[in-house]
């Protein structure tokens, strides 16, 4: 975990048999759509790309999704963003805690969870893995917060680290908001006041 806060967890698949195998939807999984309906199946978080703390370059990673050919023995390997991505599905599940596994699919067969020993668990009101020495900041709210938009084609990458440092200095969200600059669509613009907005809240929390 870097100064921006967002926490990133590695799912590590390995191919123990000795044949090489197809694997692909290597993801997090985060419990039943419906506890009361298991029938309906699970959960899972795909990763997305990671970014540096400028917000302006995506570094690159493999698809999580397309297959991949693993040779007997062979480990594949793909890293996800733990904060803030499951931030709103402990929202989603309160008051009861999320548990967190890995997961992925070999070709021709169901898909494979994870030891349920070495899941992750989290509460509603957790912000953070680490259960001490680390505090969730004002900084880090808001880069937790802009971070999915950064991912989004239709507003762009974000300035993150300026924006902070704008918040810092007492700006507003209209302050935030024209320091994006211009839109070039109106998903954007609409994209920008929305980004303004919570970001200035998430820093005011």
């Amino acid at each position: 975990m870097g100064p921006t806060g967002v926490e990133a967890v590695r799912v590590r698949v390995t191919n123990v048999g000795r044949a090489a195998v197809s694997v692909e939807s290597i993801a997090l999984d985060i419990g039943l759509v419906d506890p009361r309906r298991p029938w309906k199946g699970r959960r899972s978080i795909v990763a997305a790309p990671f970014v540096k703390w400028d917000g302006t370059t995506q570094l690159g990673r493999k698809d999580s999704t397309a297959p991949e050919r693993l040779e007997a023995g062979a480990i594949a390997s793909r890293f996800f963003y733990l904060f803030p991505g499951i931030s709103r599905e402990t929202d989603r599940v309160k008051p009861q805690t999320l548990v967190v596994r890995g997961t992925a699919t070999a070709a021709g067969r169901r898909r494979t969870l994870s030891p349920r020993r070495r899941a992750w668990e989290f509460g509603t009101d957790d912000e953070t893995w680490f259960n001490s020495g680390y505090e969730v900041t004002r900084p880090v709210r808001v880069c937790r917060e802009l971070w999915p938009y950064s991912q989004s084609p239709k507003i762009g990458p974000l300035p993150i680290e300026q924006i902070i440092i704008k918040l810092r200095t007492g700006a507003s969200a209209e302050d935030i908001e024209a320091f994006l600059g211009e839109p070039t669509s109106v998903e954007q613009r609409v994209g920008f006041t929305l980004v303004a907005h919570r970001a200035h809240a998430a820093y005011h929390l």
